[in-house]
């Protein structure tokens, strides 16, 4: 996550969106990711397909009342972190 954080810090001030496509198993375990669409610079992409894959959890897609592997697409938005002023 920190690698995440720093290419954050270097892309920009301003809010980024990024939709990507995920591979969900039946625990509910990212198992792939790929960038759709992004306003984010490559090394963001990478990062965040990263932290998706590493920590990323979702409800599995359920049909006929059980858990199977699916594929979506999820919209990330990353904000840059503003300190509260005192």
């Amino acid at each position: 996550m920190l690698i995440l954080a720093l290419a954050l810090q270097a892309a920009s001030a301003d809010e980024l969106t990024i939709i990507a496509r995920i591979d969900v198993d039946v625990a509910g375990r990212i198992t792939n990711c790929a960038i759709v669409e992004s306003e984010a610079p490559p090394n963001v992409n990478e990062a965040t397909c990263r932290a998706l894959a590493q920590k990323g959890r979702v409800k599995p897609r359920v049909e006929d009342g059980k858990p199977v592997a699916a594929a979506r697409e999820v919209r990330i938005r990353w904000r840059p972190d503003v300190p509260n002023p005192d």
